[in-house]
């Protein structure tokens, strides 16, 4: 009796697990979600727009590529902080530089 108990437990066990590892995956996904949307919205930009106006900027590397990068490794609030004090260092009176997210 207590080997066919011991089985039913298992299994709720093994499937709460399965449960809650398809929640973690879910929650991952909706936490990166909003920086994926900003990355895609970059690359239209960086595609159309960034040809026409790049190889002017005095950084490196260049602020889009900057901020694709802040916005996938930190995520939209830290990732958009960073791109925000990138682009008030950008003036002419900063002589610019390497600076990586």
């Amino acid at each position: 009796m207590t080997s066919k108990k011991t089985a039913a437990s298992l299994s709720a066990s093994s499937r709460f697990l399965t449960t809650t590892g398809w929640l973690r995956k879910l929650s991952s996904l909706l936490i990166k979600l909003p920086s994926r949307i900003v990355v895609i919205v970059l690359d239209i930009y960086r595609m159309s727009f960034g040809i026409s106006f790049g190889g002017q900027c005095r950084f490196y590397p260049s602020c889009s590529t900057y901020a694709r990068r802040a916005f996938l490794k930190n995520g939209v609030l830290l990732g958009g902080t960073k791109i925000l004090w990138r682009l008030v260092r950008c003036n002419p009176f900063n002589p610019g530089g390497v600076d990586e997210p």
